[in-house]
């Protein structure tokens, strides 16, 4: 009954903090607004016992990257981008309706649902039995998800060279 109750608290304080973040018009307020998201995104973590990935979450996303934005929006010029908001406020409409029935279709999956659990990742056979969350991360991310990991990591590897790229022609 708790975590069914936590849960869709999580829902609507992660729905709640993202609308604020994007309707925000000062950007330092919508970053705190995503940090609040984010701190969000790790109870989700906790509440499906993946303590690790919950701590991964607030390291990386709501440590790093948000500093990252809070760092490009000190560098960007505010007075430049007050036209591209005229124009994104245009698609409003449109992105509203996306909005509402994206959350119609989410309530609609959860009603659905009779109780929140976790899959048991443990069965009578499985080598994997007595492993602990990290542990289980990791052989699955090195053994059958080798491939694709490598992939991401060259693809973030290009983009970084990139981004050097780009902004050493502009000095």
């Amino acid at each position: 009954m708790f975590s069914t109750l936590f849960f869709y608290y999580l829902f609507v304080m992660i729905l709640a903090s993202a609308a604020m973040m994007i309707t925000r018009r000062h950007m330092v307020h919508a970053v705190l607004y995503m940090l609040l998201l984010f701190f969000h995104i790790a109870g989700l973590y906790v509440l499906l016992e993946a303590e690790f990935l919950a701590a991964a979450q607030l390291i990386v996303y709501a440590g790093a990257i948000l500093v990252l934005y809070l760092f490009v929006i000190m560098l960007v010029n505010i007075k430049q981008l007050a036209p591209l908001r005229e124009q994104l406020f245009g698609h409003l409409p449109f992105a509203l309706v996306s909005a509402g029935l994206l959350c119609v279709g989410v309530v609609g999956v959860l009603l659905g649902e009779t109780a929140l659990k976790a899959p048991s990742t443990a069965t009578a056979g499985d080598p994997m039995a007595g492993l602990s969350n990290p542990e289980l991360l990791g052989k699955a991310l090195f053994t059958t998800y080798l491939f694709p990991f490598e992939v991401a990591s060259l693809i973030l590897l290009v983009a970084l060279v990139g981004a050097v790229v780009i902004a050493s022609r502009k000095i």
